[in-house]
C-alpha cells in the first residue's frame, strides 16, 4: 500500500484465513487490520472503503439487521483507528 500511495482510491474490504476468498466481517480473520489502517492513514488515503461480505442463509430479517450493523460497526472502528 505504501508503494503504491496516492493510486490506491478504491479497497475490496473483507476478512479471511489465509485459504479462501471468504468474505468474512473485518477483525474475522487473520488480517493485521491496525497495520493496514497505519499503512493507509500514512498515504493519506481518501478513497472508497467498499465492504464485500459473505451473508449467511435463511435467517429472519431482524437478524440479517443485526449482522449487516456488526459489519458496520465493526469496518467503521477499524476505520477510524479504535482499538480495545
Amino acid at each position: 500500500m505504501r508503494k503504491c500511495g496516492d493510486l490506491i482510491k478504491v479497497l475490496h474490504v473483507h476478512d479471511n484465513y489465509g485459504s479462501t476468498d471468504q468474505h468474512n466481517l473485518p477483525g474475522m480473520g487473520m488480517i493485521k487490520w491496525w497495520d493496514v489502517m497505519a499503512a493507509l492513514r500514512e498515504i493519506n488515503f481518501d478513497g472508497v472503503f467498499s465492504l464485500e461480505l459473505n451473508f449467511p442463509n435463511g435467517f429472519a430479517e431482524p437478524i440479517m439487521e443485526q449482522y449487516c450493523r456488526l459489519a458496520f460497526n465493526m469496518a467503521n472502528e477499524i476505520a477510524n483507528g479504535v482499538k480495545a
